[in-house]
């Protein structure tokens, strides 16, 4: 029940207390307002988690000290054939070594394709997106899945990261 008074005076009649009250806005208003406020409220609450989120798992992947490892990431976006993968990554003393294409399509020049190829890059993907939208690996914590969107009415701008086959090599 949402209303608001607004306490107009105040008089004792005998042994009566008579408050004379004034609706301040009506009740769809009011509601109106405070469900406005409690969105703008949390909105900062869920930036603030999916940061910390961020954070903890990003502490988490430095921990382990990984600097040779192997991941397939696959792409679904808007974008050429090379992109959308699979690719197999190779990192070597936290560099990527490799980029290379997995899929049935053969003979894909891979010289010009810009990728995530270390999981430093995927983190910065990561950043800025919301909790739900990033999942991490709770053993090594980086992201297992990135969906990051465009600006609204923008789809082909919108993309999903997938990262499998975690690998650490010696």
């Amino acid at each position: 029940m949402c209303e608001f008074f607004w306490l107009e005076s105040v008089d004792l009649q005998g042994s009566e207390l008579i408050l004379n009250m004034k609706l301040l806005l009506p009740r769809r208003s009011f509601c109106f307002l405070i469900l406005i406020a409690f969105q703008f409220l949390t909105a900062g609450a869920c930036a603030d988690s999916a940061k910390a989120k961020l954070e903890k798992n990003h502490r988490l992947w430095k921990s382990k000290g990984i600097a040779n490892y192997r991941y397939t990431l696959k792409l679904q976006c808007y974008c050429p054939l090379q992109y959308l993968g699979p690719n197999v990554i190779e990192v070597r003393n936290g560099r990527a070594e490799s980029v290379t294409y997995a899929g049935e399509s053969k003979n894909l020049d891979m010289k010009d394709v810009k990728l995530p190829d270390t999981m430093e890059k995927l983190f910065e993907i990561a950043r800025g997106a919301s909790e739900e939208s990033v999942v991490y690996d709770p053993t090594y914590g980086f992201p297992t899945s990135i969906r990051k969107f465009g600006p609204k009415g923008t789809q082909d701008t919108s993309s999903f990261y997938s990262v499998r086959g975690f690998e650490v090599m010696k």
